[in-house]
């Protein structure tokens, strides 16, 4: 993950840059949706007359990597910032004009894996309208959009790692003539690139129970095996989530104050602790080893 922290008192902003886009495109009477557009340096949608009578589309696909996030951390803030591309490269009466028409556009989380280098309009992952969020009609043909709140789109991702694998965006309305274009992941200026910035949860408590976890014992410590944090009492947390390396829930166990019970199904390695009360987190904790 690439990023830039601004710490204020309470919470870090993180500035997240992608890591893949690609435009995928569909036009008619040309094999174009089974090709692969990993090269296009622009980042949005559009509908335009094809070359042989009927319409030429084009979506976009983009990824931030949001793995260093535990799931179910809360997402206090998160912003997506957008900048105006122009024309792009190709021909017809959106291509060479940049933002044009009744250019609506709606973003959504993809919900299904995708290569960025043979990803196609054909082989298109999914994707799900829960908590999308709808782009006005632009007012210029270059025009930056920042701050476009994707608050509880993030979370989603982050509660759900599996089933989210970065933002898609395509018009409301896909008929011609109507564009909206912004600068991709590989825009000769990396300052117009995408960016996605992040403010989580980070309570002074979390850092506090932080350095209290290494007494954490027994660690390693066996399935089936009880754990406890000595030193320490939560009565008001109810919940521990065991995080795997890929920010993966593998299980929720209820926690009695100080302690709790490594689950015998739970497939050994590593895995950060994660106290919760209801939905909201508490702390997490430095990571303990499970062994057979």
């Amino acid at each position: 993950m690439m990023c830039l922290s601004t710490v204020t008192s309470a919470q870090a902003i993180e500035q997240i840059l992608s890591t893949k886009d690609a435009v995928i495109g569909y036009h008619y009477g040309i094999n174009s949706a089974n090709t692969n557009y990993n090269s296009a340096d622009w980042y949005g949608a559009m509908s335009q007359q094809g070359n042989h009578g009927g319409p030429n589309h084009a979506r976009s696909l983009i990824y931030f990597d949001l793995t260093a996030y535990p799931q179910g951390t809360p997402v206090d803030d998160a912003t997506l910032d957008l900048f105006g591309r122009g024309p792009v490269a190709g021909t017809g009466a959106a291509a060479t004009v940049g933002n044009t028409g009744a250019n609506f556009c709606v973003i959504e989380r993809i919900t299904s894996t995708w290569l960025d280098y043979t990803v196609t309009w054909n082989t298109a992952p999914s994707y799900t309208s829960i908590n999308s969020v709808t782009l006005p009609i632009s007012s210029q043909t270059i025009e930056d959009y920042e701050g476009i709140d994707v608050t509880d789109m993030v979370q989603d991702m982050i509660n759900a790692p599996s089933t989210s694998h970065g933002f898609m965006i395509r018009l409301v309305v896909e008929e011609p003539t109507r564009s909206l274009f912004f600068c991709g992941n590989s825009y000769s200026d990396p300052a117009k690139r995408p960016r996605l910035n992040l403010k989580v949860n980070t309570n002074d408590m979390v850092e506090s129970i932080t350095r209290l976890s290494s007494n954490l014992f027994p660690n390693p410590v066996l399935r089936g095996q009880n754990v406890r944090l000595d030193g320490a009492f939560f009565q008001s947390v109810d919940t521990i989530d065991l995080i795997d390396t890929q920010g993966r829930l593998r299980s929720s166990t209820a926690w009695s104050g100080s302690a709790f019970i490594v689950p015998e199904d739970l497939e050994p390695g590593t895995y950060v602790p994660q106290l919760r009360s209801g939905k909201s987190l508490f702390a997490r904790l430095k990571p303990i080893q499970v062994i057979d």
